[in-house]
């Protein structure tokens, strides 16, 4: 093959791998190592291994096996995988409710925020995979690379909080929260970002109950950052909208946010008070 051929075969070769790689969605994806346990009980119930992040799907690993190094009594069963309004997703050949010990591919396209995993081992336990920090912090991180200053990043986790309101969303407003952060009303603190997004699915329950659109805006006042911490202070205002009219609730606040290699900023504390 003389030097003209040789040039004419690598490019062909080059742009053939280079298709392909598209095709499969392979040079757009991310993939995000989590090692975490379904349902916080790895022997029990597997756990997630990565989340792959493509153009069109968060493709989630989960790994199966219960008990690594053993040979009997490993294997785990899902009877369902769904997105949070119920829709079935692919699994990749995986028969729902077949034991197994391998690795189960899970394809969640990108509209949806979420990976409910149901009927483990045949029982009615079920976890839920929030898929919005991925997304959410990804573009905090972008954010983050772009631009000198920090201010942008922290302005979008006040953003995912009043979007969050406005769709009723409670894993949109989890997701700017940190996984032990803790959020300080005046009730009892809610510790840990899945207890935080309970909370905010039990006030949007209650909303979509009673008919009502929400509103949450933030008048900010002081803001300071030193290094990977932040904090600011403020005022806030709940708008309800329903059948009974509008009902206006405003507070203060004092949020101390971290930011994190890998995952951008997010609130650390969350503290909150009701103006009488």
């Amino acid at each position: 093959m003389d030097a003209r051929n040789l040039e004419v075969h690598v490019f062909r070769t080059s742009f053939v791998t280079i298709l392909a790689a598209l095709i499969c969605g392979g040079i757009a994806a991310e993939t995000i190592e989590l090692d975490r346990c379904i349902g916080g009980k790895c022997h029990r119930n597997g756990r997630y291994d990565a989340v792959q992040i493509t153009a069109d799907y968060f493709i989630v690993y989960i790994n199966a096996d219960r008990c690594p190094g053993r040979s009997t009594h490993c294997s785990t069963s899902y009877d369902s995988f769904t997105a949070p309004d119920g829709t079935a997703l692919e699994t990749g050949g995986y028969v729902l409710g077949e034991r197994t010990r391998g690795t189960i591919k899970v394809y969640v396209p990108r509209q949806y925020k979420g990976l409910y995993v149901g009927g483990i081992n045949g029982s009615k336990r079920d976890d839920l995979l929030a898929l919005t920090d991925f997304e959410d912090y990804s573009q905090a991180r972008n954010v983050v690379s772009k631009q000198p200053d920090v201010e942008t990043s922290i302005d979008m986790l006040f953003d995912m909080v009043s979007e969050a309101f406005a769709t009723q969303d409670a894993d949109r407003a989890a997701a700017a929260y940190a996984k032990d952060a803790s959020y300080m009303g005046d009730g009892d603190t809610v510790r840990g970002r899945a207890a935080i997004r309970e909370t905010f699915a039990e006030v949007f329950d209650a909303a979509r109950e009673q008919g009502e659109e929400l509103a949450m805006a933030f008048d900010r006042g002081e803001r300071v950052v030193e290094g990977r911490l932040a904090y600011e202070t403020g005022y806030f205002t709940l708008t309800r909208r329903g059948q009974q009219g509008e009902r206006i609730s405003r507070g203060k606040y004092v949020v101390v946010m971290r930011f994190t290699e890998g995952q951008g900023w997010s609130y650390q504390v969350d503290a909150f008070s009701l103006i009488p």
